[in-house]
């Protein structure tokens, strides 16, 4: 089987992870060939290549110039695959977009990551016939699809999946935190969907009420500066700090908070449950599909930062029922492997190629 893999992603967050899992995956356990089509510029383009995987440029600018779409069909008819995949919702329009130059056409399937509904101007490519199958990373992805006018029986719902166990955790001394000291944490894109000055405002009431406590957020983005200045004038500093990603690095949380707007389902908080650590998060999107409520951790029903505070406090001040939430989580993460994402998601692309 040769797949070809599309994506016009410009940064590397969950989703790139996921294909760069999934890539190693279908061709670890099952021999499958795959090439990537995506922007030369981008760190999704150099990172594939430094691992080894087959990755082809195309043009990217302007995004809907008829001769991008030309020259994915061009490059489609050169490499031959027996399927394409869509792995963003760019990708997925050019695609469909390909398709009608081409006389011939190999199955297409799409993968959808974002609970947010199709708008009037991108509803075309969801109504067309052109894409076999639609895989959703949640339920609540899945149900965005069908409010969008994709049949039920074109969707199948594949939860992301991460590598159980996860890495090993890094240690408190490693990122310079005390080790007897609270810490809550959060992964996440520096970008408003993330909703980051929330947080902030979440853990300066929690440090007002038990000053030990430490906050790290994980990752980076175009807000950092704002977030930066943000910490200062909160007068956090020495107790809330930015860092870039690192594998392991929720390892070292006591809590994960997330206060996203919008979220397919949160790889991130997987990867929290596999840790042990407990996540306190909004009940949106795909979130209640991983959290589950009471038990690896709390579900806030209401944006108000006094409702995020009381859950968090509450775990902080009954460590035992905190450490119970956190082996439940761990228990609870298998659901997530990496390897049931891979099975399942080759069993989609067979069907649909007819093999």
């Amino acid at each position: 089987m040769r797949i070809l893999q599309v994506t016009d992603a410009q940064t590397w967050r969950g989703g790139e992870e996921q294909l760069f899992l999934l890539i190693q995956g279908l061709q670890h356990r099952y021999g499958v060939d795959t090439v990537v089509l995506c922007p030369a510029d981008s760190p999704v383009f150099q990172r594939f290549q430094a691992a080894g995987i087959p990755v082809e440029p195309f043009l990217t600018h302007p995004s809907w110039n008829p001769l991008r779409a030309r020259h994915i069909a061009r490059r489609i008819q050169a490499l031959s695959p027996d399927l394409v995949v869509a792995q963003t919702s760019g990708a997925h329009g050019l695609l469909v977009f390909a398709s009608h130059l081409s006389r011939t056409f190999p199955p297409l399937v799409v993968h959808r990551r974002r609970p947010s509904p199709p708008s009037f101007w991108s509803r075309w490519k969801y109504k067309t016939k052109k894409v076999s199958r639609y895989i959703a990373i949640s339920h609540a992805v899945a149900q965005t699809l069908i409010r969008g006018g994709v049949a039920p029986d074109r969707i199948v719902v594949i939860p992301s999946g991460i590598p159980i166990p996860p890495n090993p955790p890094l240690t408190r001394k490693e990122l310079g935190l005390p080790e007897q000291s609270p810490v809550i944490g959060t992964v996440a894109a520096f970008t408003r969907e993330k909703n980051l000055f929330f947080w902030l405002e979440i853990f300066r009431h929690v440090y007002k009420e038990i000053p030990e406590t430490h906050g790290l957020i994980a990752g980076q983005g175009y807000l950092e500066p704002m977030l930066m200045e943000a910490i200062r004038e909160k007068g956090l500093e020495g107790h809330l700090r930015l860092a870039p990603y690192r594998p392991g690095i929720i390892g070292v949380f006591d809590i994960f908070l997330s206060t996203s707007r919008i979220e397919g389902l949160g790889t991130a908080m997987i990867q929290a449950l596999a840790y042990g650590v407990p996540v306190v998060a909004p009940r949106v999107g795909g979130i209640p599909e991983v959290v589950r409520h009471e038990e690896t951790g709390i579900l806030v029903e209401t944006w108000d930062v006094q409702a995020f505070v009381e859950a968090l406090l509450d775990l902080l001040t009954h460590p035992q029922r905190r450490h119970a939430f956190g082996e439940k989580a761990r228990q609870d993460a298998s659901r997530f492997s990496i390897r049931h994402t891979v099975d399942r998601t080759y069993q989609v692309y067979r069907e649909v190629i007819g093999r």
